[in-house]
């Protein structure tokens, strides 16, 4: 397993938070937050699902 992946081992979904931020001293925005979210999620089986600003989060049963 992968090192980035232990933190996620008991996970099935992800649902990322928190991007986008903009004025804060200690953020830092990453080129498409999103897509490495994807990626590194993809490499570990775990499932992302992005939920729009004021959109319900559906967890699968």
């Amino acid at each position: 397993m992968a090192d980035h992946c232990k933190p996620l081992a008991q996970s099935r979904t992800l649902a990322p938070i928190h991007y986008g931020i903009s004025g804060m001293d200690n953020y830092a925005e990453v080129d498409d937050p999103l897509g490495r979210l994807r990626k590194a999620a993809g490499d570990c089986a775990v499932a992302v699902q992005v939920v729009e600003p004021g959109a319900w989060l559906t967890w699968p049963a």
